[in-house]
């Protein structure tokens, strides 16, 4: 089905052609996910999301010619909006009440360059 017809038809909620688009764009959208995400299931999660999205503003579509930069864009906002829902796992750093004269503090302590060394390569891999 040529892709000006395709999106027509699922603009007018044509099942057939909306299950034929989702089998042509959900590899990308996919993909798109995948780059955001921590696992292949919040991927998944974030396509079947994205997926609906494009869906839902498939009315908006105005260039065909650039339905897969669109697609894309819907994917990577889902995405986008999905990490900013997250509770954020660090605490700002008003919350540490520290006394300003620990700030600044020259530390007495002087390590030789080799004792850096050392306790740089005792650090965990990562």
């Amino acid at each position: 089905m040529e892709l000006l017809a395709l999106i027509t038809a699922c603009k007018q909620g044509k099942r057939e052609a909306q299950k034929l688009f989702f089998m042509q764009y959900y590899g990308k959208v996919l993909k798109t996910c995948k780059r955001y995400s921590k696992n292949d299931d919040e991927a998944k999660d974030l396509a079947q999301d994205s997926m609906i999205r494009i869906f839902e503003q498939m009315q908006t579509i105005k260039h065909v010619d650039a339905i897969n930069g669109w697609v894309q864009r819907v994917a990577a906002n889902c995405c986008l909006n999905a990490l900013r829902k997250q509770k954020n796992i660090f605490s700002p750093l008003e919350d540490y009440h520290t006394d300003s004269a620990e700030i600044n503090e020259v530390p007495t302590e002087t390590y030789q360059p080799e004792q850096i060394l050392e306790y740089m390569q005792k650090l965990p891999v990562g």
